[in-house]
């Protein structure tokens, strides 16, 4: 499914799909882009990623904290209502 697809599904919006893929917390792997302005494929693993990133930003905000938390995250390949997520962290990140 395209980004827009995604968007209506999830709630989350266009831009920041966006930004999360340019950022490489999300790699679409529901298909292949072949240039800038070629629209992206989202499969449920990435659509669960997606949830799962929204809700860990929306329970701790965006601090480089959480953006470590978000890269240790598992692969979350279904969508399931609760997310629990245990981080490791070095204390000099604290």
């Amino acid at each position: 499914m395209t980004s827009s697809e995604v968007s209506k599904r999830t709630g989350i919006p266009r831009g920041t799909i966006a930004k999360w893929v340019n950022e490489g917390l999300v790699r679409p792997r529901g298909g292949q882009s072949f240039g800038p302005g070629d629209p992206l494929y989202f499969d449920e693993a990435d659509v669960a990623r997606l949830r799962a990133l929204a809700a860990v930003k929306r329970a701790f905000g965006d601090g480089e904290l959480v953006k470590t938390a978000i890269e240790q995250l598992p692969t979350v390949t279904t969508y399931t209502t609760e997310l629990r997520v245990v981080v490791k962290l070095p204390l000099d990140a604290v």
